[in-house]
């Protein structure tokens, strides 16, 4: 019997991640983040394979029973937000993770940090997270033109 490896899955960077928009639902009670690139890599990292890194189109994560504090208003939602930086993490109850496998469900009670552009911070308290992957798992290299 030959031993086969399994494909790696990939991981989602925070940092380093576009944020497109923040849309939220009917009621408040759920927000949908739109992320123009996600940042990933896969995981775990295949041996002298070098940087593996790449950018991922159409991830979305859905926040539920979500209460978000940090940006004044509206300002931010629904309007193009930037790279996120250093800083931004998922906490559940028993893990701080500032990268998440794609995709995945994540049960509440979370706290999520999103650190934007000019170092404005967004904070979310939720109790369940969807990260979800839109269209075809097509990672990459590079989004330059």
């Amino acid at each position: 019997m030959a031993l086969t490896r399994p494909e790696p899955g990939w991981r989602m960077s925070l940092a380093g991640s576009e944020l497109r928009s923040i849309q939220l639902g009917p009621g408040g009670e759920q927000a949908e983040l739109l992320f123009s690139a996600a940042w990933v890599r896969p995981h775990p990292m295949p041996l002298g394979q070098g940087d593996l890194s790449a950018h991922l189109s159409g991830v979305r994560w859905v926040l539920s029973g979500v209460t978000l504090s940090g940006l004044g208003g509206a300002n931010g939602l629904g309007e193009p937000i930037g790279r996120l930086r250093d800083g931004s993490e998922l906490r559940t109850q028993s893990r701080c993770l500032a990268d998440v496998p794609l995709p995945s469900q994540w049960p509440g009670p979370l706290s999520l940090t999103l650190v934007l552009p000019h170092g404005d911070v967004l904070e979310a308290q939720a109790t369940g997270l969807s990260c979800l992957v839109d269209g075809d798992f097509d990672p990459m290299p590079s989004l330059a033109c």
